[in-house]
């Protein structure tokens, strides 16, 4: 049996308005791109990433059990890092610092969270579920 996947046409326009929806509700954040350099010769990200503003709204609209996780790491992982850099946002903001991400596009580089002194000191952190089997 084949299962096709259904295509959603969706106007940019209504993305947006959904967006504004969530954020005025204040159940999404934006994790900011991080730039150390004003001007770069480096194609580097500049979109948010964006966050539930707790992750297990994400589990329960989806009906992801524990179970269910367990058995996709892949996905666990996902909900693992977006958690941690929730906590990690609340901790940076106890001490006046940001929480920021960083993406080379041409390189690949990636760091999944940046954290962000008010003196402009950082320091950049990689979140990863390192699994035993």
């Amino acid at each position: 049996m084949h299962n096709k996947t259904k295509k959603f046409d969706i106007s940019r326009n209504t993305v947006t308005d959904y967006l504004n929806v969530l954020n005025r509700l204040h159940l999404v954040d934006n994790q900011n791109s991080f730039m150390y350099k004003i001007r770069s010769r480096l194609n580097v990200g500049k979109n948010p990433k964006r966050h539930f503003i707790d992750p297990s709204l994400g589990c329960a609209i989806l009906n992801i059990t524990p179970e269910k996780l367990i058995n996709d790491l892949e996905t666990m992982g996902l909900y693992f890092e977006a958690l941690c850099e929730r906590d990690l946002k609340i901790y940076a903001e106890t001490i006046g610092a940001k929480l920021y991400h960083y993406r080379e596009n041409d390189t690949g580089i990636e760091v999944d969270a940046i954290v962000e002194l008010a003196d402009g000191e950082y320091g950049a952190i990689e979140i990863n579920i390192i699994t035993i089997i």
